[in-house]
């Protein structure tokens, strides 16, 4: 019982860890390429 809410807990982490890590890459280039328009 345990082990596999362990389990549940690590994937859970690693989807979180992927949409942040998504999120901010998404950020940083539309932030990129605003920088450029304006130059």
């Amino acid at each position: 019982m345990l082990a596999s809410f362990y389990l549940i807990e690590v994937q859970s982490n690693k989807i979180i860890n992927y949409l942040t890590i998504k999120y901010i890459t998404i950020s940083l280039e539309k932030v990129t390429t605003l920088y450029y328009q304006i130059i």
